[in-house]
């Protein structure tokens, strides 16, 4: 059973290998060639050793042209023999990073098909293993593996049929141990499998782990916490240890019983060969050809313990790939481009939500219970309610980033599971507290809302959000670096980028999330100056635990354990409900 999966999954990997077909034939070549050429050494130095022998014999001149013929031709195998493992070694190697970038390319298009519960719930620092330290081991075995298979069928078919025509008892010493050979290769094979395995896994816990610590470097400083760190680390620095001993001393063992067999083997072939040579069952020259070729024969045993090595190596992280290939998206994108009756239709923006409910896992509680609710086109609307409520949920549901349990969401009279990805995305705009800003310049995060931007778009963006004088008192103005995450720049500086960048991406539906919660009250007037522009003829909701902030919503819902407890203007709401009033004179 574990061969065929085994061989599934290699079978998987072909199609990366057949893709550069042209560059394996290549190299299969050049690996025929230099094998050619070493397995026809032996043979020219025992055919000059036996024309000196002869001459020495019959007392008759040595004839030196033959001499210089046999060492002319050993000098042009020699230099076929290093082209061809010079070009052997680049050109597998090249197939090696070829195969490494089209899987690379592969894994990080999969993430991004992926939906966010993935991300939400995978360790990132697993994911970077994968990237690097995985790929480079799957594609170091894929591109030496069918080399080394080669070499080593080839150079151990053809010394060992030459032993057997020279001696048929040297032979059989060398032919005993195949199966030796064998059989210790199959026992370990499992124990490095897992070992190589474990190895990984704990690699990308302890990328994890540093990512999280850099991450966070700024929280771990403020609070003192550096020893608490360490001591984390530390304890993920001492099971990557504890992989890594388990791991060599299964190599260590491995490596050494096969040498042992190796020297064993050496030995003797040498005391065979030598009671054959005192028996006169074979010549002095030929017993040095043997013995040459024994070498090479046993030479591959070394070689076939690394290509093992390799393998196992490479084999636990092609199955960490595949199964990350294998995830399917939760949210399927049913349609890759919307028809134009469907862009007609959803040119009316009302957005209907019809008997929604949704939970995260199946068994747990609905975060979303049963929920009606119609916001027109154009129209404020905010939503509140305390921690838990389903306001985020709500959101989150209209973006389709989780597909709803039961009921559906219209756009116009469109169910968005009938609306590409691509469409509804670009339909909506969300503002958040907690913003994203990529490692770059201040240009480069402003322009990500419309790639295709010019400069002056750009910089209209930045004025409409009320940054562009900060931008342009900068040094290197829109040129200035924000530092990861967007370290080098304040809160609502951060935020303001945000905003000019959602002035590009121009949606028309716009979702606030907490976006001024955080920002001191001269920061907040500047921002909620730069929403009232961008929500201008869109339709609005507003996520906030500030109410003040929602008085003039034209309507807000009051969530409550995923369901809508009350609805209606501040007004209303605040004379007319006591859940609403409780909840305001809290928030206030």
């Amino acid at each position: 059973m574990q061969k065929i999966k085994s061989f599934l999954f290699f079978k998987r990997s072909f199609p990366y290998i057949f893709k550069y077909k042209k560059f394996l034939i290549i190299d299969l070549l050049f690996v025929i060639a230099s094998t050619f050429c070493e397995i026809n050494m032996p043979k020219l130095l025992r055919a000059t050793a036996d024309i000196i022998t002869i001459s020495l014999k019959k007392n008759i001149s040595i004839p030196m042209q033959d001499i210089l013929k046999n060492a002319f031709i050993f000098i042009i195998l020699a230099i076929l023999e290093v082209i061809g493992i010079f070009y052997m070694n680049y050109i597998g190697h090249l197939m090696g990073a070829k195969i490494e970038t089209d899987m690379r390319r592969d894994i990080f298009s999969h993430i991004q098909k992926l939906n966010v519960d993935y991300l939400t719930n995978t360790k990132i620092g697993q994911l970077l293993s994968r990237f690097t330290h995985d790929l480079s081991k799957i594609t170091e075995f894929m591109h030496h593996l069918p080399e080394q298979m080669v070499i080593v069928s080839l150079k151990f078919i053809l010394s060992t049929v030459i032993i057997l025509k020279t001696n048929i008892y040297i032979g059989f010493v060398i032919l005993c141990f195949s199966p030796i050979m064998f059989f210790t290769c199959r026992h370990y094979n499992i124990k490095l499998r897992e070992a190589f395995k474990d190895t990984a896994i704990q690699l990308g816990e302890l990328n994890a782990s540093v990512e999280t610590s850099l991450l966070g470097f700024h929280i771990i400083k403020s609070f003192s916490n550096e020893k608490f760190e360490e001591q984390k680390f530390e304890e993920e620095n001492k099971k990557t240890y504890k992989a890594k001993k388990n791991l060599y001393i299964n190599l260590g063992k491995f490596n050494g019983i096969m040498r042992i067999f190796v020297l064993s083997a050496y030995f003797l072939v040498a005391a065979v060969g030598l009671l054959q040579l005192v028996y006169k069952n074979i010549s002095a020259t030929s017993y040095i050809m043997c013995f040459m070729y024994a070498d090479i024969f046993l030479r591959q045993i070394i070689s076939l313990l690394h290509t093992i090595e390799k393998y196992q190596e490479g084999y636990a992280p092609l199955i960490r790939f595949f199964e990350i290939l294998d995830i399917k998206p939760t949210v399927i994108d049913y349609v890759k481009e919307d028809d134009e009756e469907t862009k007609l239709n959803v040119l009316d923006e009302k957005i209907e939500f019809k008997n929604v409910c949704f939970r995260y896992e199946k068994g747990s509680k609905n975060v979303i219970d049963g929920l009606n609710v119609t916001i027109k086109k154009g129209e404020k609307i905010a939503l509140i309610g305390f921690s838990g409520a389903g306001k985020t949920t709500f959101c989150s549901l209209l973006q389709r980033f989780y597909d709803v349990t039961d009921g559906e969401i219209l756009i116009g009279d469109v169910n968005i599971k009938n609306i590409s990805l691509k469409r509804l995305h670009q339909m909506i705009g969300v503002v958040e507290q907690n913003v994203y800003l990529f490692s770059g310049t201040i240009f480069q995060n402003i322009q990500y809302g419309n790639l295709n931007s010019s400069k002056e778009e750009v910089i209209n963006a930045a004025k409409e959000a009320g940054i562009y004088e900060f931008i342009d008192s900068l040094p290197n103005k829109f040129e200035t670096h924000v530092g990861e995450r967007g370290i080098k720049l304040s809160g609502g500086q951060k935020q303001r980028v945000s905003i000019a960048r959602m002035f590009l991406k121009k949606p028309s539906i716009l979702i606030l999330d907490e976006a001024t919660s955080s920002l001191d009250i001269n920061t907040e007037r500047i921002i909620k100056d730069s929403l009232k522009k961008l929500s201008k003829n869109k339709t609005t909701i507003t996520i906030t635990h500030r109410l003040f902030t929602i008085k003039n919503s034209d309507r807000i819902l009051v969530l409550q354990d995923g369901k809508i407890k009350k609805e209606g203007s501040h007004e209303y709401l605040i004379n007319n409900d006591e859940f609403y009033k409780a909840l305001f004179k809290e928030m206030i």
